[in-house]
């Protein structure tokens, strides 16, 4: 996939500059109890697939889906199978940020994917500076409104491969 054909997420500039710092500092997530509101963590099981073809596959699906679900691929490692997308939310731009992993299966011919998705931090990432304030308040409890796992539900819908969740984290409203 060629990086200047995926799709961007609309965001402002300001929330675009910050997203990378925000991503890696990701307060939100720092609380373990509180992390639960806004956070969740799938296994998934892919049948008929490799490590490789199932990467390709949920890319195809992100950028099938990007428009509507305001996602970007910000990381995509194929060597690691590696990928980390950017979600703003349309209004505020919040950065919700969604990392998956692929790797081989138990079985022959099945790949596992680990998937986390979450909300950064309390304030929007159009706030100047918006990624210390989120620092500053990362103990301050707030809702995922849902949004964290119906994204994951989107996504697994846009993928062909024939994905089963073995396992999902116990969240409150993610």
């Amino acid at each position: 996939h060629n990086r200047d054909k995926m799709a961007n997420a609309k965001a402002c500039c300001l929330a675009r500059a910050q997203a990378p710092i925000q991503a890696c500092l990701r307060p939100g997530v720092w609380v373990p109890g509180l992390r639960n509101l806004h956070r969740i963590w799938e296994k998934w099981q892919l049948a008929d697939t490799s490590p490789g073809d199932a990467l390709e596959d949920f890319v195809s699906a992100v950028e099938s889906i990007a428009d509507k679900q305001n996602l970007e691929v910000h990381k995509l490692d194929k060597e690691r199978r590696f990928v980390q997308l950017f979600a703003f939310t349309l209004n505020c731009n919040w950065l919700d940020v969604v990392e998956v992993t692929f790797q081989q299966g138990k079985e022959p011919n099945t790949t596992e994917a680990q998937i986390v998705s979450f909300s950064s931090g309390v304030f929007p990432a159009y706030c100047p500076l918006g990624f210390l304030c989120n620092c500053l308040c990362f103990c301050a409890p707030f809702s995922g409104n849902g949004v964290n796992t119906a994204r994951l539900e989107a996504i697994r819908e846009a993928m062909k491969a024939s994905i089963t969740v073995e396992e999902r984290s116990k969240s409150c409203n993610a």
